[in-house]
């Protein structure tokens, strides 16, 4: 090889050797590798003849690895996008080549080579890899945990994945409904042949979104296309799955959530990437999933915050994910909810989106009178009053009634009949919920659980109350008003076992239990067409709330669950026990009339200078030990990169300042400009990462929060 001329190379990535004999250039690089004597001449050709892949790898770190293809590999191997298992820090980890280089950084013969190409995933293609790129860079995320949340569970290990085909599910066509003629208008308005197009379907609870979406996936079909549909929550998408293997039986459906077995995930998975699926129906991370023939992004309930990712790993928005995917891949995008989120409504009214309104129900019958009830000495946390009212309505036979209150468990806390001092969590700073009747504590923020205490740790009393009231009291209370009616409770902890869901809903379905008792849980998507009472408790909560998302939040969940009563021809009522009648909040709500609580809230937010009139990051950092946390917020305060239009404020608690023993704090930078936030958040990370993590500190950043 050392007596090789210049011109001895071909153009095919090999080498002349002499007597027919062929090189590879991955035996040159080895040879290099182990410090081979080779002429000047040939050093200063090869590095423009070798392929670098850059790995990323699923590790807290922004960089990607330079690595040499596996000595074995042809000349003509695609890399880019291949899941690979390489050495990294003396271990072999699995890695996704992220793109192909001529040069490195790091020394020749200090480069090591893949050690295996996985072929039980095709590669990942462009658009997928923009995406995560785009992630990585806008959500200040390291590169692999943005890479490796974008595919299944089964390919993120060492191993070679075997997943077989899944079999076509047969289903029975259904013709499609009329459309109204605001549906036909809608529809008529919505572009999808032109590339990119932003719309919000704004339309009131029971006016039909749902038969616009299947329109809308229809359309793209017809044109060869794939739909992509994201919902909110694992439990809504049975019945879209349904509609949609109804509407278009010949058509292959896949659906993609955390509740499915991984295996069957990544087969529907690898259909979608295939272009063998053509309607892809998941809750966010399904927003990911490789499509080559996009033509239509579809956001149910985009308001719903459980699109986004706020606890680990890739912090993400997947409503925000997908418009971004749609305009690289040239889809039309649609958000849909009777309550958008004020970001969207704002666009919508400076033209960004175009509004399509669904204002009227598809079934005009069905109406829903709201009444206000003052919360005067609530007994069990109903007055005489709002008891008198459910009871008139179930007096109709086979008619059932909704009680929504947002809190699960007995009662909130467990107080000291002595000192009034509650029973508070060990590890957080926050107090114990009190379950069954008050026998068992528990923390809804770290899952402790306890006995009651034999005393109170500031009196020594040992007598305890439960105080305020949670679904299971009220379950309770109900029963004992109403003994010859079956109650149902359903709420995280009554439905946490398999297949509780789907018996509940069996039993209300038949009439069997005619009193809900929920969370939130029953107030989306759900159908009730024997709902003639909705009674909603403790609303106040989303007045108080110092979280300036709050009255939105509880406007749109009050809305949802006043929705379930449209289902009714008969029409129903609702009644909202209330401490501030009196408050603007609730007139709307009583009208029914979204876009003038959204104009108010917009109002409000433009003078305080908050979201959607200006960009929000978040520095979360979080320690056991409170004085080192201090430390590093206060340093990091003082690297922030000066940058014009950015604010940065001083450390403040979170919400939740102590969550299972870690004192948790963060620092709020805000702009009016996207770009320039964006910039500043990229500089300010590696100024932090340079000045050192100190031992017991995590840190995090946070953008675009739900909440601060």
């Amino acid at each position: 090889i050392a007596r090789r001329r210049r011109g001895d190379f071909g153009r095919g990535g090999v080498a002349r050797a002499g007597e027919g004999e062929k090189l590879h250039f991955s035996v040159v690089a080895r040879a290099l590798r182990y410090n081979a004597v080779f002429p000047k001449t040939l050093r200063t050709l090869l590095p423009a003849a070798l392929v670098i892949l850059k790995v990323a790898f699923n590790a807290q770190t922004r960089r990607v690895f330079d690595y040499l293809p596996p000595e074995e590999s042809p000349p003509s191997e695609k890399f880019v996008g291949r899941r690979v298992l390489a050495p990294l820090r003396g271990r072999e980890e699995v890695g996704i080549v992220m793109e192909t280089a001529r040069r490195s950084e790091v020394p020749q013969n200090k480069l090591l080579h893949i050690r295996k190409i996985f072929r039980d995933m095709p590669p990942l293609s462009k658009p997928a890899l923009d995406l995560i790129r785009f992630c990585a860079d806008y959500y200040c995320c390291p590169i692999g945990i943005a890479a490796f949340a974008a595919i299944p569970a089964p390919f993120r290990k060492s191993a070679e994945c075997k997943i077989a085909p899944a079999e076509p599910c047969a289903s029975v066509a259904v013709p499609p409904p009329e459309l109204t003629p605001e549906q036909k208008n809608a529809l008529n308005q919505a572009t999808l042949d032109k590339g990119f197009a932003p719309h919000l379907i704004f339309g009131a609870t029971g006016s039909g979104k749902t038969e616009l979406y299947l329109r809308l996936a229809a359309r793209a079909l017809e044109a060869g296309k794939q739909a992509l549909i994201l919902a909110p929550e694992i439990h809504l998408t049975p019945q879209l799955e349904s509609a949609l293997r109804a509407r278009f039986p010949e058509r292959r459906v896949c659906v993609l959530h955390s509740g499915m077995p991984d295996r069957e995930r990544a087969r529907n998975w690898l259909a979608a990437q295939s272009g063998s699926a053509q309607v892809i129906l998941g809750t966010r991370l399904a927003v990911f999933t490789p499509a080559p023939n996009l033509g239509v992004v579809i956001v149910d309930e985009e308001h719903d915050e459980s699109f986004r990712e706020a606890e680990q790993g890739l912090l993400f928005s997947a409503r925000d994910l997908g418009v971004w995917r749609a305009k690289r891949e040239g889809a039309a995008f649609f958000a849909g909810s009777a309550t958008p989120s004020l970001e969207s409504f704002q666009n919508a009214l400076r033209g960004k989106y175009k509004l399509l309104r669904l204002q009227k129900t598809v079934l005009p019958a069905a109406k829903v009178s709201v009444e206000l009830i003052p919360a005067d000495n609530p007994r069990d946390g109903m007055t005489p009053a709002f008891l008198g009212a459910l009871r008139e309505s179930l007096e109709a036979e086979k008619s059932q009634a909704l009680i929504f209150i947002n809190r699960r468990g007995y009662a909130p806390a467990l107080v000291c009949r002595g000192c009034g001092a509650a029973v508070e969590c060990r590890k957080c700073a926050a107090n114990m919920t009190a379950h069954k009747r008050g026998a068992e504590l528990r923390c809804h923020w770290c899952g402790a659980a306890s006995r009651p205490p034999a005393q109170c740790a500031a009196c020594g009393a040992d007598s305890f109350a439960p105080a305020g009231h949670g679904t299971q009291r009220v379950e309770e209370a109900l029963a004992r008003a109403f003994p010859k009616i079956g109650a149902a409770r359903l709420d995280r902890d009554s439905l946490s076992r398999r297949g509780a869901f789907a018996a509940m809903r069996a039993e209300i379905a038949d009439g069997t239990r005619r009193i809900l008792v929920g969370t939130q849980i029953i107030a989306k998507g759900h159908d009730f067409p024997r709902l003639s009472f909705i009674g909603i408790l403790n609303a106040d909560a989303g007045l108080l709330s110092a979280d300036f998302r709050a009255q939105e939040r509880m406007f749109a969940l009050l809305t949802q669950t006043l929705g379930r009563g449209t289902r009714n021809p008969s029409g129903c009522r609702a009644v909202i026990q209330t401490r501030h009648p009196e408050h603007p909040f609730y007139a709307e709500l009583r009208r029914g009339d979204v876009e003038a609580c959204w104009r108010r809230l917009l109002a409000e937010r433009k003078k305080a200078n908050l979201p959607p009139f200006s960009h929000l990051a978040l520095l979360r950092a979080k320690s056991r030990d409170a004085e080192k946390l201090h430390n590093f917020l206060a340093r990091a305060k003082k690297m922030s990169p000066s940058a014009a239009g950015v604010s940065v404020y001083d450390p403040v608690p979170d919400m939740a300042a102590r969550v299972a023993g870690w004192h948790r704090a963060h620092i709020l930078a805000q702009s009016h400009n996207r770009e320039s936030l964006r910039r500043f958040l990229g500089e300010w990370v590696l100024r932090v990462e340079k000045g050192g993590k100190p031992t017991g500190i995590r840190w995090t950043i946070e953008v675009d929060p739900a909440g601060i």
